[in-house]
């Protein structure tokens, strides 16, 4: 059997089948959560590491270093806001090839210090060598947290809510790809293949915003601690998309979430780009990765303070459904019949 043919998660459990027992003093061990967790002398430090590979997560056509740096770091600390935890430090391992310039890695680095700066995390160290392919990159983080909130602590009776607009970063890499695709033709002379390719229906406003939304993403650090304040009994970031994320915090929690597709909060200029491609809109936004916002399980009477305690920085929380007994995520329409939501992207396959 090859990894094409084996899903992410079964890869997780495999590993964990071989190395579970090296972190049985942990309090949270691999592969259960966002990130790990160890107690030292009383305090509750996260351990969690990310990866991102050219021509897998970016590509340097269409993402610059400093964009790449923001996204990166962004993408790791998301684990971090996911139990409801604080940054501490961060590692970074880079591998690059030779032929890359030195003035790549100074905008790099640029980038790096700028993201750092903004989500408040010391960059401690980290290691650097050769690659003799693509750029890949790595961030290990140190985080703390005095109340983890966990995947696995949905229960029935809880709501199922989430932070911010979901889809647009699905749509920004769309666009991005179809702007290296459009250049390509150009270069080529292939004007039919060029107008295919070309972005219409949306306003320059509307193209910014999800290009931006795609190379660089927020962690919801302080909206994490908030709902962790409210009473979250469950919650992780949605790096993979709703309809596979989801589906893991029901298998967690061993409870099933009932998810409205009506009630999805897709980003409006994600809207336009999914009508203008074609697809319903709502299962756009809820098959799309990498948006990172929090979804979230609250018992009832917790929903209004952490709805308005969130309104008042800017977040808007969206109750999307509800939890209870069974397994899994079970995403229904208006009538109450079942809607089928695919991942649009898995690591390997299955």
């Amino acid at each position: 059997m090859r990894l094409s043919e084996v899903h992410e998660d079964e890869l997780v459990r495999l590993a964990l089948g071989r190395l579970g027992e090296a972190a049985k003093g942990f309090l949270v061990g691999p592969g259960e959560e966002d990130a790990a967790i160890v107690e030292v002398e009383g305090r509750k430090f996260l351990l969690t590491c990310d990866a991102l590979i050219e021509g897998v997560h970016f590509r340097r056509e269409w993402c610059p270093p400093p964009s790449l740096a923001w996204k990166a770091l962004s993408a790791s600390l998301s684990d971090v806001a996911a139990m409801a935890g604080e940054p501490v430090c961060a590692l970074i391992s880079l591998a690059l090839p030779e032929g890359l310039s030195v003035g790549w890695l100074e905008a790099f680095y640029e980038g790096l210090k700028v993201a750092a700066g903004e989500f408040g995390v010391a960059v401690a160290g980290g290691d650097t060598v050769c690659s003799p392919g693509p750029i890949a990159l790595t961030f290990f983080i140190l985080g703390e947290c005095k109340r983890p909130v966990l995947r696995s602590g949905a229960r029935p009776g809880d709501i199922v809510a989430v932070t911010g607009q979901l889809g647009a970063s699905r749509a920004g890499l769309s666009i991005l790809e179809r702007y290296l695709r459009f250049h390509r033709a150009r270069l080529e002379g292939d004007d039919e293949r060029a107008e295919r390719e070309g972005i219409k229906g949306l306003s320059l406003g509307d193209v910014e915003a999800l290009v931006e939304a795609h190379l660089r993403p927020r962690p919801r650090l302080r909206e994490a601690k908030i709902l962790a304040e409210c009473g979250a009994t469950a919650m992780m970031d949605l790096s993979d998309g709703l309809a596979l994320d989801a589906r893991r915090m029901g298998r967690a929690s061993n409870v099933k979430l009932t998810i409205e597709l009506g009630r999805v909060p897709a980003h409006p200029s994600a809207e336009k780009f999914a009508r203008m491609e074609g697809l319903d809109p709502l299962k756009f936004a809820a098959e799309g990765g990498e948006d990172y916002e929090l979804l979230v399980a609250l018992p009832p009477e917790g929903l209004d303070e952490a709805k308005g305690r969130l309104a008042e920085i800017g977040c808007p929380l969206t109750p999307i459904g509800f939890v209870e007994e069974g397994e899994g995520a079970f995403f229904v329409g208006p009538g109450g019949e079942e809607v089928k939501i695919a991942s649009p992207f898995e690591h390997f396959g299955g």
